[in-house]
């Protein structure tokens, strides 16, 4: 398999910086400054270059914005979202706009309702109409949202939820029909949060189909020597999205994420996989519908 393109469609994300988010034990090791430059550099120098972000991501947009001062040789793109259209939010995205190693800007609505929200849209656009290399976009969760956004005419990137475990997008034709309009689609949560590492028993109350992915990609990772979070990568590679979000707590992981698998049947691995979701609930691996119990249990169940 040639694997050349995908440093250059992977995108870095940057949730992690938020010390609270997520469920590895790693987490909160990106509060470290010396941490982020480790990461930053390992990126850089593997060919990932771009970098996912948010205004709510903690203090995400002031580290990338003193790594690329600091660093005038290096160069990211950034994709960033907003909620609260206010003054601090606009000189955020200002301040990493302004910045000259950074070489193209994509703003995000960060709630899909905003959709409906003119003011929302206008705040987005206003960065775009004063600067070329800026565009604007969205961050979805629903497929009905996401051909909402494909009406507006200059709606350049969507951000979709698509992973292994959340294949609504895949079992849908909006990949297809937004790329035809010249619209960017990266997939985000690729590893539904961390769900994706839980080891087999975790899923012991899942449905029988759940359970048999699950240990089918654990019988491929150990048989073909390549990591889970690699298998996660390439299988949003596979369903044609123009670059897929990889969300770390160190450089080691995104490491893995960036290694390829030579391997014949990662084809038919994934047309299997694509028709088990097809039985599947969804909702049990959107995050954002976790009630606290499940949640609670991400976190203890580590072993």
């Amino acid at each position: 398999m040639d694997c050349s393109d995908i440093p250059s469609r992977t995108v870095l994300g940057t949730a992690q910086f938020e010390p609270s988010y997520g469920f590895d034990e790693k987490r909160g090791e990106l509060s470290k400054d010396c941490r982020v430059t480790e990461l930053f550099d390992t990126v850089s120098t593997k060919g990932v270059r771009e970098i996912d972000t948010a205004v709510a991501y903690g203090q995400a947009h002031e580290k990338i914005q003193s790594y690329l001062i600091k660093h005038p040789n290096k160069s990211f793109s950034i994709i960033t979202k907003f909620i609260e259209k206010n003054a601090r939010e606009r000189q955020s995205i200002e301040k990493l706009v302004s910045l000259q190693n950074c070489p193209a800007v994509a703003v995000l609505l960060h709630r899909e309702l905003d959709l409906n929200n003119s003011d929302a849209i206008s705040f987005a656009r206003r960065f775009a109409d004063k600067n070329q290399k800026v565009t604007w976009g969205v961050s979805v969760y629903q497929l009905k949202f996401a051909e909402k956004a494909l009406q507006a005419p200059d709606c350049s990137v969507i951000q979709i939820p698509l992973g292994i475990l959340n294949q609504d997008f895949v079992n849908s034709e909006f990949i297809e029909c937004a790329q035809k309009k010249g619209v960017k689609v990266v997939a985000r949560s690729v590893y539904s949060l961390g769900l994706i590492f839980k080891p087999l028993h975790f899923f012991n109350s899942f449905p029988p189909s759940v359970k048999d992915a699950m240990a089918t990609i654990h019988e491929f990772s150990k048989g073909h020597n390549v990591s889970i979070a690699s298998i996660a990568c390439l299988f949003a590679r596979w369903v044609g999205v123009d670059k897929w979000i990889v969300g770390v707590n160190s450089a080691s992981q995104i490491e893995a994420a960036l290694s390829c698998v030579s391997a014949e049947n990662l084809e038919s691995l994934f047309a299997y996989l694509s028709q088990q979701s097809k039985s599947w609930d969804s909702a049990l691996f959107r995050p954002e519908l976790w009630d606290d119990n499940f949640r609670k249990n991400l976190i203890i169940n580590k072993s």
